[in-house]
């Protein structure tokens, strides 16, 4: 589907074509390609309608707006040729980095979207995106999706998404959690 988020770096991509009333898909015209490159797709037929399946030789990048473009023709005569293009945002993966570390003024700085590991316990889970474009790394981080239910305490820690970061604190005493971010109408961030 157009404009998904957090598509997975292993996903095939699949597209239905139905005939026209007088006119079939030309199924040796059909090109799919992802950010240009072309893919060797599979291609089936049953009844008017064609299906079109291709998987990248290797997995999709990491946190990436990627363009598919299919392109085909019909049977009339002369044919007629179509393109149908649209993008897609691909998964944010963990870091396999070291720990944050606390710099000399005692501040560690972390972009969200750099998280060493992440859970989904409930029907939530943290998606990258690349909206609003006021961000200030890579993107957004976003728990989707929001039902607008809330989950009060105790339960909302082990019930809620999470991401987890690693940081090496090298400064006794309080520290202090300053987040930017809009919740985007939800109520709170734990």
């Amino acid at each position: 589907d157009a404009n998904q988020i957090a598509v997975p770096l292993d996903a095939s991509i699949t597209v239905a074509l139905e005939d026209g009333s007088s006119t079939q898909v030309a199924q040796n015209s059909i090109r799919l390609t992802l950010n240009n490159n072309p893919l060797t797709p599979t291609v089936n037929k049953a009844g008017t309608r064609t299906t079109v399946t291709a998987k990248p030789a290797s997995p999709l990048p990491s946190s990436a707006v990627i363009t598919a473009s299919l392109t085909f023709s019909d049977t009339a005569s002369p044919p007629n040729s179509f393109t149908n293009s649209w993008q897609f945002v691909t998964e944010r993966t963990a870091l396999a980095l070291p720990a944050f570390s606390q710099k000399a003024d005692g501040l560690v700085v972390i972009e969200a979207e750099n998280f060493h590991a992440t859970a989904s316990p409930g029907a939530q889970r943290w998606q990258f995106a690349n909206t609003p474009a006021t961000f200030s790394g890579d993107g957004t981080m976003n728990s989707l999706p929001d039902s607008g239910a809330s989950i009060g305490l105790p339960d909302a820690l082990p019930m809620s998404p999470r991401l987890d970061y690693k940081i090496n604190f090298t400064k006794t005493g309080t520290h202090y959690l300053w987040i930017r971010g809009s919740d985007g109408g939800g109520d709170s961030i734990h």
